[in-house]
């Protein structure tokens, strides 16, 4: 969500809305979901209906940085952040891989820690 504000809102509005009831999963997905604005369907599927831990695989090739998610379902999307160059990237992985766009200085890059997934180099294309 990228919102702390709006998470504490979900939050708390879920008490409210639910409170001394009885809901299934797909009622409280539901209710994040659109409350957020965004669709978190396939990041519930991966996170709740699976026990893979997503891969966010990365290379490295003539000088360009490109990555894709890995280990995970079909359709699975998350965006993440990636920290490097002392700056913190939002990108938007798929199953395919992609160039990272604009200019990657070569140097350490790492996964913000506040996802739960692995990331790793790989040669693979």
């Amino acid at each position: 969500i990228d919102d702390d504000e709006k998470f504490r809102t979900i939050l708390t509005g879920m008490n409210e809305t639910f409170r001394h009831k009885i809901v299934t999963t797909h009622e409280i997905e539901e209710y994040i979901s659109s409350t957020a604005g965004l669709d978190f369907s396939k990041v519930f599927d991966q996170y709740l209906r699976t026990t893979q831990i997503p891969v966010l695989e990365y290379r490295i090739s003539k000088g360009k940085f490109f990555f894709r998610w890995s280990n995970c379902i079909e359709g699975f999307g998350m965006p993440v952040k990636l920290e490097y160059s002392g700056e913190s990237h939002w990108v938007q992985p798929d199953a395919k891989w992609q160039q990272l766009k604009g200019q990657y200085a070569a140097g350490k890059v790492r996964l913000d820690r506040n996802f739960y997934a692995s990331f790793r180099q790989t040669d693979k294309e």
